[in-house]
C-alpha cells in the first residue's frame, strides 16, 4: 500500500485543524529506524509503557532513549519529518493489518495492538487495493490523528468501494529515530474534507470542435496513439515526444475549458496564448479510460500549437463555468 502525506496541526485551544501543509510521501523516504514494519520489538515495548504512564512519559522517554544528561527542558520543537512518515506508515499498517486479520489468522494484528480479540474478527478477510494516506492532524502531545483511505471488496458485494478508517497515533522522536504506535484499533469515517482551499481554475468552455478542441485533439492523438507527426502540433523548440509503443488506439475529445475567455472561431492572431484542460477517452481493444491533459498553446501561422503540457493547473478560486456559443458539441 503506498502512503503520500497531508500534515495539519490542531490548536491546543480549540483543537480545530488548521490550515494544510505537505509533507514527503512516506513510501519515497523511510527515515527512520525500521522502515515499513512499526517498529522492533523492544522499542514496541518501550513506547506502550510510555503510553501507560500519559503523554509526560513520551516526552521523558525521549530524552533518555537520546541519551541526553542532566533534566530534560520543555521546548516547542518542530515535528521532525520522520515523525510525520512514521504514524503514516504506522496507520495504514495498522488498517491494513486490522482488515485482513481473521479468526483463524490474527496474531499480525495482535503484535500491532495486543488489546485485539481474535473471538471478534471475521471469518473471511476482505480484498484490499490503493491503500494511502488521506488526512494526518497532529492533535498535540504526541498524538496524531491519521485518515487512511483503502479500497475495500467484500465477498458480498462484488464491487470495490473506497472507505476511510482513522486512527489514532502516538510517536516520539529520538536520536535513534521515529517510532509509532497506534492507540486503538480503527474506526470507520467518512471521507475527509478538503480543507486547502485550492481549485482549479478553467472557468470556460471551448468547443471540442473549434480551433483549440481540434488542436488538442490532434496532439493527443499524435501523443499517445502515434497518429500523426507530433512535431505538427507543437511551436518550434518545443520537445515533446510521443508516447511509444503507442498506448491507445484512440482518442477522443470530451470536453475543453480554457483559463479566460478566448476566441475559439476563425484563426487566432499570432502569439496569442491559451491554457486548456482536456479531457479525453482513451480507448483500446480491451477497453477505455478518461484522463485530463493540462496544456500550454501559442498561436503561429494561424493555427494554435502546443507550447508545453503543464504539469500543475491553473489554480484559483471557485468560478462559473461560461458556455461557449453554439455548445460544447
Amino acid at each position: 500500500m503506498s502512503v503520500s502525506l497531508k500534515a495539519r496541526r490542531r490548536s491546543p485551544a480549540s483543537q480545530e485543524p488548521e490550515a494544510a501543509a505537505e509533507s514527503p510521501a512516506v513510501a519515497s523516504a523511510q527515515t527512520w529506524t525500521n522502515g515499513p514494519s512499526l517498529m522492533t520489538k523492544a522499542a514496541s515495548v518501550a513506547l506502550w509503557g510510555c503510553l501507560l504512564c500519559g503523554p509526560v512519559a513520551l516526552g521523558v522517554a525521549a530524552t533518555a532513549v537520546a541519551g541526553g544528561e542532566g533534566a530534560p527542558v520543555a521546548v516547542a520543537a518542530p515535528v521532525a519529518p520522520g515523525q510525520v512518515m512514521a504514524v503514516g506508515d504506522s496507520a495504514v499498517t495498522t488498517v491494513s493489518t486490522w482488515l485482513t486479520a481473521t479468526r483463524s489468522d490474527g496474531a499480525a494484528l495482535q503484535a500491532i495492538y495486543p488489546a485485539a480479540q481474535w473471538s471478534t474478527l471475521p471469518e473471511v478477510a476482505p480484498e484490499l487495493r490503493a491503500g494511502a494516506v488521506a488526512d494526518v492532524v497532529d492533535v498535540g502531545q504526541g498524538v496524531w490523528s491519521v485518515t487512511v483511505g483503502v479500497d475495500v471488496r467484500t465477498s458480498e458485494a462484488d464491487a470495490w468501494v473506497r472507505r476511510y478508517y482513522e486512527v489514532p497515533v502516538a510517536a516520539v522522536t529520538t536520536a535513534q529515530g521515529s517510532m509509532a504506535q497506534p492507540l486503538t484499533l480503527p474506526a470507520i469515517v467518512p471521507a475527509p474534507g478538503d480543507e486547502t482551499g485550492a481549485a482549479v481554475a478553467y472557468p470556460v468552455a471551448q468547443s471540442s470542435t473549434g480551433p483549440l478542441g481540434s488542436a488538442s485533439g490532434d496532439f493527443l492523438r499524435a501523443l499517445l496513439a502515434g497518429q500523426g507527426d507530433i512535431t505538427r502540433y507543437t511551436s518550434p523548440g518545443t520537445s515533446i515526444s510521443a508516447v511509444t509503443p503507442a498506448a491507445f488506439d484512440e482518442v477522443v475529445v470530451r470536453t475543453v475549458m480554457s483559463s479566460e475567455q478566448v476566441e475559439d472561431v476563425g484563426a487566432p492572431a499570432d502569439g496569442r496564448t491559451a491554457q486548456v484542460l482536456v479531457e479525453v477517452v482513451c480507448g483500446t481493444g480491451d477497453g477505455a479510460v478518461t484522463a485530463q491533459y493540462r496544456l500550454a498553446f501559442t498561436a503561429r501561422a494561424g493555427r494554435w500549437e502546443v507550447t508545453r503540457m503543464q504539469g500543475t493547473p491553473v489554480l484559483g478560486g471557485a468560478r462559473a463555468v461560461t458556455q461557449p456559443a453554439g455548445g460544447t458539441s
